[in-house]
């Protein structure tokens, strides 16, 4: 019963940082490039993960 509920918590604690890697992951590929492109006025093109300038047709 004991080493059970040690492998039980070993799975969970794995899946835990599993999940908190994931999340800091999708953070640091999505959401902070996306973030930093709005906030110097560009335009994210999340289909290609870039950030672009819009101009003006009269220049």
């Amino acid at each position: 019963m004991d080493r059970s509920l040690n492998r039980l918590k070993v799975i969970f604690l794995g899946l835990f940082a599993a999940s908190c890697l994931a999340v800091l992951g999708y953070h640091a590929l999505w959401v902070w490039p996306k973030e930093r492109c709005e906030k110097r006025g560009g335009l994210w093109a999340a289909k290609w993960m870039k950030c672009g300038t819009v101009y003006s047709i009269e220049t």
